[in-house]
């Protein structure tokens, strides 16, 4: 029998450290000998396809037991330890410990071969596109020396899917607006695609982001300097053009940098309501308008304004938001809305960032600098489609258990969620599951940026409710939601300390 080369030991590692009880998701298939027979071609070194399925099932068995994840007992000695690796397999384990999945599988897929279960790897091949353009995001990132996790790509890339406004929140500084431009630039085909808009302490009306008819020129529409309602415009006619057929769109991005500088409920309301609703958002009443003017105070007939604009769902909000004397906090109508990720920095980030510390250029996103064509460009398409909700499959009864429990807990603490938290949960869990995300951290996503949000209160209530909800993201004495553990730990603790505590936090 020809013994197992290294590059079958890579793929056992692979299929045993993110497999579970079925092969990992991105496979498109439960059956594990339809997945070891894509690599037989390639790997099968002189064994028929028997033999060849049990080498590969008892590479991958060999690293069961080092894999706490795994719904598979795996290989164990005398004395219920994991059993000895051989060399080669030890010095994979080694090398691909520290390697995320995308990156394990980008370097197996070359060994895979279309001679069998054409059907299977022909959709496998779509999802590894799909797989690749979110983390190419990452990567170009990373050579413009913008460095974060790809789970929180992840997390964004869904959480912009199952709602288009998502509010980045957390520590000053730690690269929240950046992202944003980052992802907005990546994947759009032109800068008219997107825009960053600061948001003034004046911002007291909607005026800013939808600008006003003048008062004193019937024809005369007065368009903010801020560019958000051309944006909008432009959002508008491309969902007009497809037929209001989203996965046809173009996707445009609309930040609102420090969106909490003002009262959001203010400035913000015509969106929020829309948004939700679909309706339009009225401008203004009477006859046609116009932004410009000719020196004879005429309007010029291209510069045309509606006087109202149906909500363009290809249009995506991303608003930062910093927490401190200067700043507002949400009401739980605006975060009822949105999905909040909260950004925080650990010791090895910062250790990596003086490590590796060199200048930002975002421009190394652009595949075209003069036309500021993204890299990620031809990921919109997909994107889109998914926006769309092909080929993602809700399953709201699987994941009726879990956030029920939940919901009794918060219900004691009169921060239940409603309907439609309960619907972008479930929507969530399928984005994330869409990109590998495993179930649990998926769970921990959805805990944390949909349901903790809302949070808040004095000492006496949170002790009430913080620790059945720490028990809930335990199993077994281990914590199974880290994110969100280690954010109620957090919240306990500055209730202790201060006798109030706030999801939202400097």
């Amino acid at each position: 029998m020809p013994e197992r080369t290294r590059e079958l030991i890579e793929v056992g590692y692979y299929l045993s450290r993110f497999g579970t009880t079925n092969p990992p998701v991105r496979f498109g298939d439960a059956n594990w000998n339809v997945v070891y027979d894509l690599f037989y071609s390639e790997l099968g070194n002189g064994r028929n396809i028997i033999e060849f399925q049990r080498s590969l099932k008892n590479t991958r068995d060999g690293f069961d037991s080092y894999f706490p994840k795994t719904k598979r007992e795996g290989w164990k000695d005398k004395s219920g330890n994991p059993a000895k690796l051989s060399l080669e397999s030890q010095n994979v384990f080694d090398q691909f410990q520290y390697l995320s999945e995308e990156e394990i599988f980008n370097r197996i897929k070359v060994y895979m071969t279309n001679i069998e279960g054409l059907e299977v790897l022909n959709s496998l091949k779509k999802h590894i596109l799909q797989e690749m353009d979110v983390n190419s995001f990452r990567s170009d990132a990373a050579n413009g020396s913008l460095y974060f996790p790809i789970l929180l790509s992840n997390r964004i890339v869904g959480s912009l899917l199952t709602k288009p406004f998502v509010i980045l929140t957390g520590l000053s500084g730690s690269g929240k607006t950046k992202l944003a431009q980052a992802f907005s630039m990546w994947i759009a085909e032109s800068k008219d695609q997107y825009g960053l808009v600061p948001v003034g302490a004046d911002w007291t009306n909607r005026e800013p982001l939808l600008g006003y008819p003048n008062s004193l020129n019937s024809s005369h529409y007065v368009t903010p300097d801020s560019g958000v309602l051309d944006i909008l415009l432009r959002a508008h006619t491309n969902y007009q053009e497809n037929n209001s057929e989203l996965a046809l769109c173009k996707p445009f991005f609309l930040i609102l940098d420090e969106m909490n500088l003002s009262h959001v409920e203010r400035y913000f309301a015509d969106f929020l309501s829309a948004m939700e609703s679909g309706d339009a958002i009225k401008l203004y009443s009477g006859g046609q308008r116009y932004s410009k003017l000719d020196a004879n105070q005429n309007p010029i007939t291209s510069s045309s304004i509606p006087n109202e604009v149906k909500w363009p769902k290809n249009l995506f909000i991303i608003g930062t938001v910093n927490i401190d004397e200067t700043t507002y906090m949400f009401s739980p109508k605006v975060l009822d809305r949105a999905n909040s990720i909260e950004f925080r920095i650990g010791t090895d980030e910062m250790s990596a960032y003086f490590e590796n510390h060199s200048k930002l250029d975002l421009n190394l996103l652009l595949e075209d600098i003069d036309a500021n064509r993204g890299k990620g460009a031809a990921s919109a398409t997909e994107f889109m489609r998914l926006a769309a909700r092909e080929g993602i499959i809700l399953d709201r009864k699987s994941h009726q258990e879990t956030f029920v429990r939940f919901f009794a807990e918060l219900q004691n603490a009169g921060a239940e969620f409603g309907y439609r938290t309960a619907n972008e949960m479930t929507e969530l869990m399928a984005f994330l599951s869409h990109f590998n995300v495993d179930v649990n951290d998926a769970y921990d996503i959805a805990i944390m940026q949909k349901l903790l949000p809302k949070l808040h209160g004095s000492r006496s209530k949170l002790n009430k409710i913080i620790p059945p909800l720490l028990s809930l993201c335990e199993k077994e004495g281990e914590v199974i939601y880290p994110l969100s553990h280690e954010k109620l730990s957090r919240m306990k603790r500055n209730a202790d300390e201060n006798g109030f505590a706030s999801y939202a936090e400097a």
